[in-house]
């Protein structure tokens, strides 16, 4: 070993700005969310697939760098990426507390996971791309 081991802490990151010019940020460079279930690389699945999909459907002619088309993409990923920062770090903290009422509900909360129809509404929101 070179040196004594580091720590990185798991903070929420996200870019200002996920489009400029003719550059645009996807995937761990637009966001870094705490890595619970992979949903990090779900989330930049997805902004990849919604830039595709802008790109696929712009006018012929419209160049692919240009600034309206990138807002359009821009525009089309927030609400996914704003309800996914705002669920990971909600959870994030949900399990760091230590307050007990709070540690009563989140128990309860994890137990009615067990249920059927909860897990497969989980999963089904957890996989979608």
């Amino acid at each position: 070993m070179l040196g004594k081991p580091a720590a990185f802490p798991l903070i929420l990151k996200k870019a200002e700005m996920a489009t400029q010019d003719s550059v645009v940020l996807v995937g761990d460079a637009a966001h870094r969310i705490h890595p619970m279930a992979g949903q990090g690389v779900n989330l930049g699945f997805r902004d990849i697939i919604d830039l595709v999909e802008t790109v696929r459907h712009r006018n012929p002619y419209q160049p692919i760098n240009d600034s309206s088309l990138l807002r359009r993409y821009a525009r089309a990923r927030k609400v996914d990426m704003f309800s996914m920062l705002t669920l990971t770090n909600g959870l994030y903290h949900l399990f760091e507390s230590q307050n007990t009422a709070i540690r009563k509900v989140r128990n309860w909360g994890l137990s009615a996971t067990n249920q059927q129809s909860i897990k497969r509404m989980l999963l089904k929101h957890a996989i979608a791309l």
